[in-house]
């Protein structure tokens, strides 16, 4: 009798150590990041704008999905929605870009705002409405997962006056390969007197807004 109860226990030990270490292994591999911090991400990415991946992407979706899909890309564009765990990045009515981000990182964002992030690229571009009610739809990039690399670039404008709307903005004429130019809404630091800059080129660190 006492020979069979030490079967059974030792018995009930082995699975015991069985079961703990399926789930290990379980956990090991749905770790969110897939083992890559941000620096090890930005060593690899590949730069691109959202814009132009959004023009490729319209004009030829096959290659554009050979391209941008399953891969490593840091990209520059404007948010224009902020949800619960991503933002979304569009350029245009064609291309939507959903990133997701760390929650803290989503929290110090704006709407409008230009910024960088770098991530990882689903395997292909999906299709969904553009928005509720309205019967087109738009090509979707996920990115996921995905970091918040920067909000500030380097440019020379010409702070033309105060914008009105926005408390503390000003509106900057830029000028592009100095042949395009355009006006955009810009956020400074308040420790600085924008006033004195007014009507002058001048070159600088920008949050766009």
């Amino acid at each position: 009798m006492k020979k069979l109860l030490a079967l059974i226990l030792a018995a009930a030990l082995a699975l015991a150590l069985v079961a703990c270490g399926g789930d290990s292994g379980a956990g090991d591999t749905n770790t969110p990041s897939g083992g890559m911090t941000k620096e090890e991400m930005l060593e690899q990415a590949t730069e691109c704008d959202a814009a132009k991946i959004a023009g490729e992407t319209a004009n030829n979706i096959a290659r554009a999905t050979q391209t941008y899909c399953g891969k490593t890309l840091s990209i520059k564009g404007l948010i224009r929605e902020i949800c619960a765990d991503h933002i979304q990045i569009e350029s245009n009515t064609i291309v939507r870009f959903k990133v997701y981000l760390p929650v803290e990182d989503i929290a110090n964002l704006e709407n409008g705002q230009l910024v960088t992030i770098v991530g990882n690229t689903g395997a292909e571009i999906t299709e969904e409405p553009l928005a509720p009610g309205i019967p087109q739809n738009i090509y979707v990039y996920e990115v996921n997962p995905a970091y918040f690399v920067t909000d500030i670039y380097e440019y020379t404008g010409t702070p033309e006056n105060k914008n009105d709307s926005f408390p503390g903005a000003w509106n900057v004429e830029f000028s592009e390969g100095g042949n395009l130019e355009y006006r955009r809404l810009v956020y400074f630091d308040s420790s600085v007197d924008v006033s004195q800059y007014q009507g002058k080129e001048r070159k600088g660190n920008y949050i766009f807004g």
